[in-house]
């Protein structure tokens, strides 16, 4: 008999509707060689990215830029006696 799920507890940090996988249930796994896309039962998974920073990541990538290039800036003009 092919059981996909295990009967074991899944940790209590996993939400609450996940289950384990059986070893029998990995034969449901499978991959597509030519692109590494993931199936489970012959249905893709479809796995999603976030590509946008939100408002802060941004800011506090801005003003860490900023300071690098000030950091990178102020050697330059102290060799040449500007400051």
């Amino acid at each position: 008999m092919n059981q996909p799920f295990s009967d074991s507890t899944p940790p209590p940090s996993w939400p609450k509707n996940v289950r384990t996988i059986s070893l029998d249930g990995l034969d449901h796994l499978g991959v597509d060689p030519k692109t590494n896309e993931l199936y489970w039962d012959g249905q893709k998974i479809v796995m999603e990215r976030k590509l946008s920073l939100d408002w802060y990541q941004t800011f506090l990538a801005t003003i860490g830029a900023f300071g690098a290039l000030l950091a990178g800036i102020y050697p330059f003009g102290a060799a040449w006696g500007l400051w």
